[in-house]
């Protein structure tokens, strides 16, 4: 089997195994809203906004360095002057 595909599989065990042991209803307040869910499901989901939170954070900086590879991609390479023997 695939290492990736191991890891992968025993992130989800851990997940369910959390899951099942964190299943009180919790009351979660923001501002105007009030939320009930499971522990565990409220958890997962705060972990999930803050995965997207920092992927869309991290996109000006990938896109900076994409079009920083594709101007050095386009540009002849340039080949420094010999050396002056004197």
């Amino acid at each position: 089997m695939r290492p990736s595909l191991i890891i992968s599989l025993l992130i989800a065990l851990v997940a369910v195994i959390f899951a099942l042991q964190n299943t009180e209803v919790i009351q979660v307040k923001f501002v105007l809203w009030v939320i009930e869910g499971s522990l565990a499901l409220i958890l997962m989901v705060t972990f999930l906004v803050g995965v997207l939170v920092g992927y869309l954070a991290s996109i000006p900086g990938r896109i900076k360095m994409k079009k920083k590879l594709t101007q050095q991609q386009e540009s002849p390479p340039t080949t420094p002057p010999p050396p002056v023997i004197s």
